[in-house]
Order: C-alpha cells, then sequence, then structure tokens
C-alpha cells in the first residue's frame, strides 16, 4: 500500500508536464483511490488500446480505479497490462488553501507475486516463456532511470 503524492503546479503548460510519465504496473493488479477535488481529478490518464490516444480517468467517491499489471497480462492470455501516467496536478478556483498545499494524494493497492515467484501462461498454447516476478521487476525498475 502506498500513498502517492503529486504536488500542486500552478499552471500546467502540457501533457509533458508529468507527475509520473507513461508505465505498466509490474505485478498482477493496482487498486487505487484518489482525491476528487476539482483540479485534482485531471490527473490519471491511461492509454486507449484501439486508438492509442491518451484519456483521462477521473476519480469517483467510493470507487476504485484497477490497473491490470504486466504478471497478470503474461499469466492470463488475454489481458493486457494498462499503460497509464500521470499528469501534475494544477491549481483550481475552487481550491482550498489546504488543498493547494496537499496536492493530489493517491492511495494504491499492488497486489505483487513473491520476488522469486516463476509465473508461467495459463494456457498450454501459449509461446510466452515462465518469467521469475523478481527478475522483471528489476528489469522494470533499472529502465525507469538514468544510471549514468
Amino acid at each position: 500500500l502506498r500513498a502517492l503524492r503529486y504536488p500542486l503546479r500552478e499552471t500546467l503548460r502540457d501533457a509533458s508536464d508529468q507527475g509520473c510519465g507513461e508505465h505498466t504496473d509490474y505485478g498482477c493488479l493496482t487498486l487505487i483511490t484518489a482525491d476528487a477535488t476539482a483540479g485534482l481529478d485531471q490527473c490519471l490518464q491511461v492509454r486507449e488500446r484501439e486508438s492509442q490516444e491518451w484519456v483521462f480517468v477521473p476519480p469517483r467517491e467510493g470507487r476504485f480505479l484497477v490497473n491490470i499489471g504486466d504478471m497478470l497480462a503474461h499469466w492470463v492470455s488475454g489481458y493486457r497490462s494498462t499503460a497509464h501516467r500521470v499528469l501534475s496536478p494544477h491549481a483550481h478556483e475552487d481550491m482550498t488553501p489546504e488543498q493547494r498545499d496537499r496536492g493530489r494524494i493517491s492511495i494504491a493497492f499492488f497486489f505483487e507475486p513473491n520476488f522469486d515467484a516463476v509465473i508461467k501462461p495459463l494456457d498450454a498454447a501459449a509461446s510466452a516463456p515462465p518469467l521469475v516476478y523478481g527478475e522483471h521487476l528489476q528489469r522494470k525498475v533499472t529502465s525507469n532511470f538514468d544510471h549514468a
């Protein structure tokens, strides 16, 4: 379980003004809830599969967003990881000073396999080889950062 904070930006230049760049989650499933305050509600985007365009996913009171992660997509034929990103939140005239100071808070629960778990596709006809979750995790994390 993680609390993720995205500080407020007074102005939003464009979609390159990222809070968290495009990625898929590493594990099986991610459950997310976030603040629906105006200005904080237009941050999460998913890539639409058909058009490949970015679509906003506003938070809804009392509901969770569920992302399919890489391991579930590997395990179950036909599922695909949810490509998503988070834009930096922007100021809105209806925000209280406390909301401006706090920024956007998301609570995410990442359901992941054990580090040494071997994930084999359930479909016997699948040509994908088994994956060790920890090796996949390390590849993804190290590819996200510049090690120069």
